[in-house]
């Protein structure tokens, strides 16, 4: 189809007043840049001078700017929608673009880089992550290759970083040996470690979440229900039920003997396992502190002409009496007599040794003080 002569000249036209009116905004914003403090002051004056006027002109814009919102959401839902039913169809569509444009496509890249550098270098992270998952086979061969190969050319390489940093490296050690021994004191078998590459795990953990996450139907809600063990209702129910029922508030006497209850069964549940736990940790700690001080005394006993201390009984005796009372300090802060004469008592009882400690005698136990309570008790049995 011919285009006639008046096309051209409304076309011609339509391009004449587009450039006036780009050469008339370009004009206008190079103003604005040279002249910036005055167009301010000039804006401000004339506003000042017509504040109706001012409004309105505020409401127009905001009309304005608030349809094109609207316009914008209703195309880009209309996009989603399209986009949801014809998935494949876009999917082909954008790889052929990429395939016959690609310097667009780096040019799009570098822009939304610098517009968001943060952002891209997330994306980034996890379609490199989800890669190397897709292909954690053939990412581990490469990488063990790779380790190989670098071994090959230079075999000191790992001598040199084990010297690098020798003292954590033995640390490292002592403490397997540790580990070890105490395993095998205890009967127990040794550390089995079960290795989990990081593909796993992060399959692992979205399932977990998906698990946790996910809605239960009313039957497996009733299934879990059914499922939940009866526990037998505490002292202080019984009494707020049984006042209740008697329609009169308990005694005073029932109160406190409901809370002495409550605090002797508190501290039946956490002392069996925090007081053992607490003179571990403080013992393991300063094991080396002490044995040099008893190793000292020795030292200075031997020099005054008396009999030295067998290292290895006043090491443990005196391990035993200041875990104890770093362990009473950190269960009964507030220091109570009765508080802690429980405590001692409680101690005094136990039939089991530590778990860190070898089995002795009764008359290897230690004598140790409770700190404010001015008594003693033996904790090694």
């Amino acid at each position: 189809m011919a285009i006639s002569e008046r096309d051209r000249e409304e076309a011609r036209s339509l391009r004449e007043q587009v450039g006036a009116a780009e050469a008339k905004r370009v004009q206008r914003a190079a103003y604005y840049a040279a002249h910036r403090d005055e167009a301010r002051a000039a804006s401000r004056a004339w506003k000042a001078a017509n504040p109706e006027r001012s409004r309105e002109l505020n409401r127009l814009s905001m009309r304005r700017t608030n349809r094109r919102k609207r316009v914008r959401q209703r195309k880009n839902a209309r996009a989603r929608t399209w986009y949801a039913e014809h998935r494949d169809q876009e999917r082909a569509r954008s790889r052929a673009f990429r395939r016959q444009h690609p310097e667009k496509v780096q040019e799009y890249q570098r822009r939304y880089r610098e517009r968001h550098p943060d952002r891209a270098a997330e994306q980034a992270r996890r379609a490199s992550q989800r890669w190397r998952d897709r292909n954690a086979d053939d990412v581990r061969a490469a990488n063990n290759d790779a380790a190989r190969a670098r071994r090959e050319r230079d075999p000191d390489s790992y001598r040199r970083w084990y010297e690098a940093n020798l003292e954590e490296q033995r640390e490292r050690g002592r403490v397997a040996s540790q580990l070890r021994s105490r395993l095998k004191k205890l009967g127990l078998p040794p550390r089995n470690i079960h290795r989990v590459y990081a593909n796993e795990m992060r399959a692992n953990t979205t399932a977990a979440d998906e698990f946790f996450a996910a809605r239960r139907t009313a039957q497996q809600k009733r299934d879990l229900q059914r499922e939940k063990t009866f526990v037998m209702p505490s002292r202080s129910e019984v009494l707020r039920a049984r006042a209740a029922l008697k329609k009169s508030p308990p005694t005073a006497d029932e109160v406190e003997r409901v809370r002495t209850e409550l605090v002797a069964a508190s501290e039946r549940e956490a002392w069996p396992v925090a007081l053992p736990a607490l003179m571990r940790g403080y013992m393991n700690e300063h094991r080396g502190r002490i044995s040099e001080e008893v190793r000292m005394d020795s030292i200075g006993r031997e020099v005054a002409g008396k009999k030295p201390y067998d290292h290895a009984v006043e090491t443990v005796r005196r391990l035993k009496i200041e875990g104890f009372k770093y362990a009473a300090a950190q269960l009964v802060p507030s220091g109570d007599p009765a508080t802690l004469k429980r405590l001692i008592a409680f101690a005094s009882g136990r039939s089991r040794p530590l778990a860190s400690e070898p089995q002795r005698r009764e008359s290897d136990a230690a004598s140790v003080t409770a700190p404010g309570s001015g008594a003693s008790t033996r904790i090694g049995r």
